[in-house]
């Protein structure tokens, strides 16, 4: 058992700049450009304790905020893992279920990966503030390039927004600095240790999912408390 926790460990520092906190196991067979979020299992845990489904903010919100049930996701914008979430599983929950009103998605912050982390996560914030921050989610996900550093992020997000300036100040004066931290505080209460790190909740029913697990898996849970929640 102990050999196998360590090559957990090992296989989670490679796939996400080095956080060794908590296994993904599997962030090594799947290449970082071809996401394909069915060849990374995810471990499955029931925590102690849940974060509470509802945001301080909307913009980092998809779907109904009076949702049944709420996908509830802790990423980062370098971790490969989190990429291959968002732009697989991630998306076909966001055409399977989104529409009716039943679900809703939600991102938090756990910018850990490196010294860039924090500041394309404050680049998702101050696009949210104009109304960008899924446009931004999904822009810098697809393509990280350039995305390096303030400048590369004011250059990203400055493209997706109507009024640069604004963002660019939103930038430079660190507005949304406290959100990230707060997000990455209270991720460490409810014990995220890696990223991604998803939760599926409704009412008093929880399951956390540590890595990117695939549509199918994550559908079931979702199938089973929206017909438990009538």
């Amino acid at each position: 058992m102990a050999l196998l926790l360590l090559s957990l460990v090992i296989g989670a520092a490679w796939a996400c700049g080095g956080s060794t906190d908590t296994p993904n196991p599997t962030a090594t067979t799947a290449p970082a450009e071809a996401p394909d979020p069915t060849e990374t299992p995810a471990d499955t845990e029931e925590p102690d304790a849940a974060p509470p489904a509802t945001s301080t903010r909307d913009w980092n919100v998809l779907g109904s905020r009076d949702a049944l049930v709420t996908v509830l996701e802790y990423n980062d914008f370098q971790c490969p893992s989190c990429r291959r979430w968002a732009l697989g599983t991630a998306q076909e929950i966001r055409s399977a279920y989104l529409d009716d009103g039943r679900v809703k998605m939600e991102y938090r912050h756990y910018a850990v990966v490196g010294a860039d982390s924090p500041i394309m996560a404050q680049g998702a914030e101050c696009a949210g503030e104009q109304g960008a921050f899924w446009e931004y989610h999904d822009s810098v996900f697809q393509n990280r390039t350039g995305v390096q550093g303030r400048t590369g992020v004011k250059v990203r997000g400055g493209s997706l927004v109507l009024d640069r300036p604004q963002f660019n100040a939103c930038m430079d004066n660190g507005t949304y600095r406290h959100i990230v931290d707060g997000d990455l505080a209270q991720a460490k209460e409810y014990g995220v240790t890696t990223e991604p790190t998803i939760f599926i909740l409704s009412g008093d029913q929880m399951t956390k999912f540590v890595g990117a697990p695939a549509f199918d898996v994550v559908s079931a849970v979702i199938d089973e408390y929206l017909d438990t929640a009538y």
